[in-house]
């Protein structure tokens, strides 16, 4: 027997994560994130987190309650009671703007060379009162070589249809962020996030963020 399937539908990694803060404008696009022609540059206000050790990881739960009554002796109804979503970034870039986010720094402040020392960055640390918004874009290609071919205009150059995940309004969870010290391995600083609805879109259903697929062909 054969099973049918799509390969051009088919997705693998690595991906391209970028972070920006809630002042700037909500994407519709993937356009509004990155250029979409060759270099691919990040558009004004999103920042590069980096390269990643190991799979980054999207998740959603659902808690729910069941409805019962006594004329059945199984629930009648599923009511949803929460929605979670959370997004595991194992970032391998210790860079000061990522040690800010994750230990919800004040600043990044430069201390200035003097005699003996070189100039250096520096992020300070302390008591956490709330948790700072960010936007979110994950962003991956489908592989060429599965048959889905964007052509980029003036250029011509042909990739991969672009897959992308946003969170409109996302913030540190409060979990464990570790790092760990070894030799012959990379230092990494695990980023844990959790998405919230933004308040400027008044539908409930699509207040936290879009999956954006790119489609095949050729765009001007």
């Amino acid at each position: 027997m054969q099973y049918p399937f799509t390969q051009t539908n088919l997705l693998t990694g690595p991906v391209r994560i970028l972070r920006a803060p809630t002042s700037v404008a909500v994407p519709n696009r993937l356009g509004d994130i990155i250029s979409l022609v060759s270099p691919y540059t990040a558009l004004t206000g999103w920042l590069e987190v980096g390269a990643t050790e190991g799979e980054t990881e999207y998740s959603r739960d659902m808690d729910s309650e069941e409805i019962r009554i006594e004329q059945a002796t199984g629930a009648v109804l599923t009511q949803v009671t929460e929605v979670v979503r959370t997004l595991v970034i194992p970032g391998v870039e210790i860079t000061p703007e990522l040690t800010q986010l994750v230990e919800e720094g004040p600043s990044v402040t430069t201390v200035a060379a003097a005699a003996g020392q070189s100039a250096y960055k520096k992020v300070s640390f302390g008591s956490i009162d709330s948790l700072t918004r960010h936007r979110i874009a994950v962003v991956a290609e489908r592989d060429i070589a599965l048959g889905g071919v964007v052509t980029e205009p003036t250029t011509g150059i042909k990739r991969g249809p672009l897959v992308g995940l946003v969170g409109y309004q996302t913030a540190l969870t409060a979990d464990d962020s570790g790092m760990e010290w070894e030799r012959g391995n990379l230092v990494t600083r695990e980023i844990k996030l959790t998405f919230f609805p933004d308040s400027t879109i008044t539908d409930t259903k699509a207040a936290e963020g879009a999956f954006l697929f790119e489609t095949v062909g050729t765009f001007t």
